[in-house]
């Protein structure tokens, strides 16, 4: 996401246009959590030199926290 431009709301838009954006919220806490499930494959054969888990966990709560920012602001704007 860092890299390519792509912002959470990219992510939610990715989850609408799916049909399932009821799952959005459920997905990024997983994102945020840093605990990866028990059956998950991972990302780390998706990269020559993937980043820890830890600064996985911290850049998505970043993101996940200016993101409700912006999603706020953007109500209080429509008022």
């Amino acid at each position: 996401m860092k890299e390519k431009g792509f912002s959470l709301a990219d992510y939610q838009e990715a989850f609408r246009e799916a049909g399932v954006e009821s799952q959005f919220e459920t997905r990024l806490t997983r994102l945020c959590s840093g605990m990866p499930r028990k059956n998950d494959e991972g990302y780390i054969h998706l990269l020559p030199e993937p980043p820890s888990i830890q600064v996985m966990k911290d850049f998505f709560i970043h993101e996940r926290d200016l993101f409700e920012v912006q999603k706020a602001k953007e109500a209080a704007d429509k008022r």
